[in-house]
Formats: C-alpha cells, sequence, structure tokens
C-alpha cells in the first residue's frame, strides 16, 4: 500500500486533531503519565482504557499527559509518526500554549468513512521544544485474531487476565490496594513478537539497547524506585542450537554482568520445558552507587522464534509490589507462549 496515497486521499492531511484540556490548577512544571488510550474522562481528561493496539476502523485514538504547574507561556505538542520499514513518516502535528496543572488530550481522528492505515506508530510529548517522552501503538486490519490449532485465541481475553490479576493479589493482601494505581494492561508488542500485563501508569523511556522492546519507569529520576524492561532476542533454533541454550547464553550474560556489580545471586534455575520451549529464573540484589539496595528479577523464555527476557528491578523497600510485577508478567506471557508452540 502506498501510503502517502491513502494520506492524500484524507482532508487535508488526511487527519482531525483535537485538543481538550481539563480544569486548571498550579503544581511544579512536568510532563507526566503520557499514554495512548481508546476513550478519556471527558471531565477530566485522563485516559481511560489504556491501548497499545487498535483496528483500523477505530473511530479515536487518544494520546494522553498531565502537565504539572506550568507557568504562562508553556507549550505542549505532540507529533504522530506512522513507522514503514524503520523509516518515521510524520503523519501531523499540533501544539498548545497553556499553564497550570491539568491533563491533556490530543485525538487522532480518521475523516468520515476512512479508515487509518495498518502498521505501526509513534507519538511524540514534546514540552517547550524539547522531546520528553514517547508512546508506540499499532494499528491492525478488522479481521479475526489469529488462533491456535485448537481455535482459541493465543492472546488471553481481558476476563481471563482479571482472573490471573485477582489470584495472583489474593496472595498478598497489601497488593489490593495498590492495583488501582497500578493501571493494569495488557501490553502487545508492535511487532507481535509477544504480550503481557505491564503497569499501564508508568513513564516509558527511550530503549537502550537495540534489544530492548519495551522500558518503564515509575518515574524519571536517575534512580527509579521501578524499571520494568523487556528485552527480545531472536532464537534461530537447528539441531545444534536449542531453546536451552538460548537460555543459558543469555543467563550466562546476566550472570556476568551481576558478577560487575558484586550482585548476590538469590536464584538461578532453568528447565526444559518442552522439546522447543525452556525457561529460566534468575534473582540478584546488589547495592546502587548511593548505597540503595535493589533487587533484580529475571525471567527468560525462550521457543522455536525468540528468547525473551522479562526484568524488573525495584528498591528493596518495594520488593513485595515488585515480586507481584514480576509473577503478573511472567504468567501473562507463558501460557501465551506455549499456545504459540501448538498453533
Amino acid at each position: 500500500m502506498n501510503l502517502k496515497a491513502v494520506l492524500s486521499s484524507w482532508s487535508p492531511l488526511g487527519l482531525l486533531l483535537l485538543v481538550f484540556c481539563s480544569p486548571i490548577s498550579v503544581m511544579a512544571t512536568t510532563l507526566e503519565d503520557m499514554q495512548i488510550s481508546a476513550d478519556v474522562d471527558m471531565k477530566t481528561m485522563a485516559p481511560k482504557n489504556p491501548k497499545s493496539k487498535f483496528v483500523d476502523s477505530v473511530a479515536n485514538i487518544w494520546a494522553t499527559a498531565f502537565l504539572d504547574g506550568a507557568p504562562a507561556g508553556t507549550s505542549v505538542s505532540v507529533r504522530w509518526y506512522v513507522i514503514n520499514q524503520g523509516e518515521y513518516e510524520k503523519l501531523v502535528e499540533n501544539k498548545i500554549d497553556i499553564e497550570g496543572s491539568r491533563y491533556i488530550a490530543f485525538r487522532l481522528q480518521p475523516v468520515k468513512n476512512k479508515k487509518l492505515p495498518t502498521g505501526e506508530y509513534q507519538v511524540d510529548f514534546i514540552l517547550n521544544g524539547k522531546k520528553v517522552g514517547s508512546q508506540v501503538f499499532t494499528v491492525v486490519s478488522a479481521k479475526p485474531v489469529a488462533t491456535s490449532a485448537k481455535g482459541k485465541s493465543c492472546i488471553p481475553s481481558e476476563a481471563e487476565d482479571e482472573k490471573l490479576v485477582l489470584s495472583l493479589a489474593a496472595k498478598q493482601p497489601a497488593i489490593k490496594k495498590e492495583l488501582a494505581a497500578l493501571k493494569l494492561m495488557r501490553y502487545q508488542d508492535p511487532q507481535n513478537r509477544f504480550s503481557l500485563i505491564v503497569p499501564g501508569g508508568w513513564f516509558q523511556a527511550e530503549n537502550a539497547s537495540p534489544n530492548q522492546a519495551l522500558y518503564l519507569s515509575q518515574n524519571k529520576a536517575d534512580n527509579p524506585v521501578f524499571t520494568f524492561i523487556v528485552s527480545v532476542y531472536n532464537v534461530n533454533l537447528s539441531p545444534k542450537f536449542s531453546a536451552m541454550d538460548a537460555v543459558n547464553q543469555l543467563h550466562k550474560m546476566l550472570l556476568d554482568e551481576g558478577k560487575k556489580h558484586s550482585a548476590k545471586i538469590i536464584q538461578n534455575k532453568v528447565d526444559q520445558l518442552t522439546t522447543d520451549f525452556a525457561a529460566g529464573n534468575l534473582l540478584m540484589s546488589y547495592n546502587s552507587s548511593s548505597g540503595k539496595e535493589y533487587g533484580q528479577l529475571h525471567t527468560i523464555l525462550a521457543d522455536r522464534k525468540y528468547a525473551v527476557d522479562i526484568q524488573l528491578n525495584g528498591e528493596e523497600k518495594v520488593m513485595d509490589t515488585a515480586l507481584f510485577l514480576y509473577q503478573l508478567a511472567t504468567q501473562s506471557i507463558r501460557t501465551e507462549r506455549i499456545c504459540e508452540l501448538h498453533k
């Protein structure tokens, strides 16, 4: 499909980008809680139903952020891009001058009777001319979800995800009070390599390495309380290289890196689950340069195509929450990976 030709058939940019603001209050100056969602609260303009995947017939896609304590003359803008074979093609940008503390919501809306082109998109959030964060999402064709040979979708339903969340939370009563604040959501990798449940209200940082598919942090400080990282490695299985080999190689790499930081190894386990599926757990603790004690948790899942490393770092004081998020991410992806093997 010629994307430019499709876009040029829309009026006049092929997109309608509208800006909405919630009531003013005054605090410190930051742009936070940047999200992509299917809906917003029309009173506060706060995001509702955060998502990373939309069908091409979608009526609205919202990019929202919380502007905190901005002085008069503060400018906020968003740039929408479609990613085509690694190239970023700018679709549209809108800029507003604003002040105070409020949610700001930008709406991407196809022209009537038109559909968004399928593919991967990125939204850059810009505060006073400086990019402060990005969010990515995909648009797919409105057709049935791919299913396994048994006719069941490999992506769990919202009801199945909710059941998993509640079952894990029941084992940690203190977590129940945090569920609303965590804004849990299923993240779908734009390249369809994995999906898993993650906290939806965190800051999405730019990936630090080519293998990192997702990098979330609870705050933007140099030493955030939490970081949630998913890395993906291609696996080319052959008679001489198995899923277990992939897990073992990644484990060795992570252990070597831990030794550089004098990490204490708490758990190191690798299991061959099936002929073409292996998993490993690696738990470490270490002291940061500031003297704070951190826990680092890894689960590695390898199948015929990919090895996925789920990493969660957390300060010692919040390790109960970190462990809950770690277990939730691991179990939410594991079911999907096993299902994919049987397709």
